[in-house]
């Protein structure tokens, strides 16, 4: 299954950026998705979720997904 975003020659990523991401922006934290689809073919994010389940089936089991996880960079003098 592929939605009017995708099509079937359309490599997806699925990016984790892990349990409680957020980011500060404007002097707060703020909170964003867990999981961020990226179409390879159109070159952004199609869409922001938090059920990777959810995303996993409406770009289609039928398609090979590659799921990014991210770490956080340690903190360490350059």
């Amino acid at each position: 299954m592929h939605t009017a975003d995708t099509d079937s020659t359309d490599p997806i990523f699925i990016a984790d950026f892990g349990e409680s991401p957020s980011v500060f922006i404007n002097g707060k934290e703020e909170p964003i998705y867990r999981y961020a689809v990226w179409s390879e073919k159109k070159i952004k994010i199609i869409e922001y979720g938090d059920d990777l389940d959810y995303l996993r089936k409406k770009y289609g089991y039928d398609i090979r997904i590659r799921v990014l996880n991210y770490t956080a960079f340690p903190d360490e003098p350059v």
